[in-house]
């Protein structure tokens, strides 16, 4: 049972080594999109691919303000079929990856062909656990037909594609949110104008609306809360109750209130 990386990464030269020493002996291809470039990045990628002699393959992708358009196109590049999906500010937990095809294994036991599985995603600041989502983040899939979907925040999925979605216990780690690391007001001004055009793309996707109002929580609360009620609306017009929604629209009403 083989599995290719996919990732998308841009100037990702503080990380990108550990990130690749996390999943070199788990897969057996590496796909790696650049969007622009300007560090060192790709050089260090090359000396690690010589001394490690895995199977990277670099591409370059005009960016286009849309994530999704960015990790399709780093899935349209590998050739086997599980896909484990990594950025260059993550690393899969040791003992984890050393289980990947274990676990491949184990979810495609019943012959179910198109399969997405959410991990356990963990952000960490100066080397503490600062949150941990156990559902709704999926980096682990197989299936020809499955795609990611939105400009931002993109999501694996089973859309028009008969299939399952299931969770298991594989740690991915995350510091892309360390403010001591990142320019995190670079990022959310990023991330407000990328969301900005998805909610004018689709106006009725409530999803946009939630990390709109999670991302704008410290220049207008006031606003932020406005967009969450938006999403609440908007996601009970669907009338299909999903426990995941629900917990994160709540999780995101106390962090905005209490923040």
């Amino acid at each position: 049972m083989k599995i290719s990386a996919a990732m998308i990464i841009k100037n990702e030269s503080r990380s990108i080594i550990r990130c690749l020493s996390s999943i070199v002996d788990a897969v057996d291809e590496i796909i790696i999109v650049d969007t622009g470039s300007t560090d060192n990045t790709i050089e260090l990628i090359r000396e690690f691919d010589l001394q490690h002699k895995n199977n990277i393959h670099i591409y370059n992708f005009e960016w286009v303000d849309d994530f999704s358009a960015a990790r399709n196109y780093s899935l349209s590049k590998t050739q086997y079929e599980w896909k484990l999906i990594i950025d260059g500010d993550e690393y899969l937990h040791p003992e984890d990856a050393r289980k990947l095809s274990g676990f491949c294994k184990e979810a495609a036991a019943d012959g179910t062909k198109n399969i997405v599985i959410d991990i356990e995603y963990i952000n960490i600041a100066d080397n503490e656990v600062i949150g941990v989502f156990k559902e709704g983040v999926a980096r682990l899939f197989r299936g020809g037909d499955i795609r990611f979907e939105r400009r931002i925040h993109e999501q694996l999925t089973l859309k028009g594609v008969a299939g399952k979605r299931i969770s298991l216990p594989i740690r991915l780690y995350h510091d892309g949110y360390d403010p001591k690391l990142v320019n995190k007001e670079r990022k959310a001004l990023r991330n407000v104008k990328l969301l900005g055009s998805s909610m004018q793309d689709d106006p009725g996707d409530y999803m946009n609306h939630i990390y709109y109002a999670r991302e704008i929580t410290h220049y207008n609360k006031d606003l932020a809360l406005q967009h969450l009620e938006e999403a609440e609306y908007l996601y009970k017009q669907q009338n299909v109750r999903n426990e995941i929604v629900e917990n994160f629209i709540k999780l995101s009403r106390s962090e905005i209130v209490n923040s």
